[in-house]
C-alpha cells in the first residue's frame, strides 16, 4: 500500500526523510486537488504494476523450472 504523506509543515528534510523510509509521495497543505487525484492515481498505478511484474516473474520461475526439470530427466538425471 502506498503511503502518501500530506502535512501543513512544508521542510525539505521532512520530504526527503519521508521518502528514504518509503512513503511514495509528500503533498504540502494547502494541496492543489488536481494534483492530490494525480498522486493518488500514480500510487494507484504504480501499485497495478508491480503486481503485473509478480506474476510476470512468477511465470517465468515456473517456465524455467519446467525445462530444467526436462532437461534433468533427458538428461538422465
Amino acid at each position: 500500500m502506498p503511503v502518501i504523506l500530506m502535512t501543513g509543515y512544508a521542510e525539505l528534510e521532512m520530504a526527503i526523510d519521508a521518502i528514504k523510509r518509503g512513503a511514495f509521495d509528500f503533498i504540502i497543505k494547502p494541496y492543489n486537488p488536481d494534483y492530490l487525484l494525480h498522486t493518488v492515481d500514480k500510487a494507484s498505478r504504480h501499485v497495478e504494476l508491480l503486481h503485473v511484474e509478480e506474476e510476470y516473474n512468477k511465470g517465468l520461475k515456473k517456465r524455467s523450472n519446467s525445462r530444467h526439470r526436462r532437461y534433468s530427466i533427458s538428461a538422465g538425471r
